[in-house]
């Protein structure tokens, strides 16, 4: 897509701190603030709006008469689908990813999230959301320090045992699939439509209306009806 293009659309998400279209980019070479990150996932997590995040609501008197009231400003960066498709990826994280290791923290609900860990080790991250609640992890040291832990090591832990401390928000609770995203069974070595009790490991994936794969996987032909039975009894009287 261009890296001008992605400069671009980390822009719309509010960073304060410059990006520039490097390719080290994709490895997430620039610096962000901990609360911007939370904030821009919670652009996933909301259905793609991005929230603006509130540490002081109301200033009142001794009177309780309001003095300064701030306000919450709401504004729609992506599509319902498309958010649900990255939560959809993040929700792999949780399960056979980086962050699998959440089971052995006893969190067993619905999480979407991502670890992070930079060069030499400065930086640990780790970003998890339910359908309810989001929150983010960072462990370093101010003056760059290698902390020696990945985010997965350092990170994850102190965000389980949050989770573990508000258990309302952690359920089976799922993110509800918004209109213009199509579920297709592909087989999970091509990512081909999947050609049915021949393909050894389809997977149910969730694509964007008018962007999932037509054609069936070319490893694991489609059998006819016919052919089916046909092979069916020739199996039959093999094991006779």
């Amino acid at each position: 897509v261009g890296l001008d293009r992605l400069v671009k659309q980390a822009r719309q998400f509010h960073f304060t701190k410059p990006f520039k279209a490097y390719p080290s980019l994709a490895l997430g070479a620039f610096e962000v603030i901990p609360v911007e990150l939370a904030r821009a996932y919670c652009t996933f997590a909301s259905d793609g709006l991005l929230p603006y995040p509130l540490s002081l609501k109301d200033v009142a008197d001794e009177n309780g008469n309001i003095l300064k009231q701030s306000h919450v400003n709401i504004k729609r960066l992506i599509s319902p689908a498309k958010a649900f498709i990255i939560t959809d990826m993040l929700k792999g994280v949780a399960t056979v990813g980086t962050a699998r290791s959440l089971g052995n923290w006893e969190i067993s609900g619905i999480v979407a999230g991502k670890t992070g860990t930079t060069s030499n080790y400065k930086d640990a991250w780790f970003v998890g959301y339910t359908p309810d609640i989001l929150a983010l992890v960072w462990v370093g040291f101010d003056n760059g320090d290698s902390i020696s832990a990945t985010g997965s090591s350092a990170a994850l832990p102190i965000w389980a045992d949050l989770m573990k401390a508000i258990p309302q928000y952690i359920s089976d609770a799922d993110f509800k699939m918004p209109s213009g995203v199509v579920t297709r069974t592909v087989c999970s070595e091509t990512g081909l439509l999947s050609a049915g009790r021949k393909c050894p490991e389809p997977m149910e994936e969730y694509f964007l209306k008018g962007h999932g794969p037509e054609e069936y996987c070319p490893i694991h032909p489609k059998q006819g009806g016919l052919k089916r039975i046909i092979d069916g009894i020739k199996g039959f009287f093999k094991k006779e």
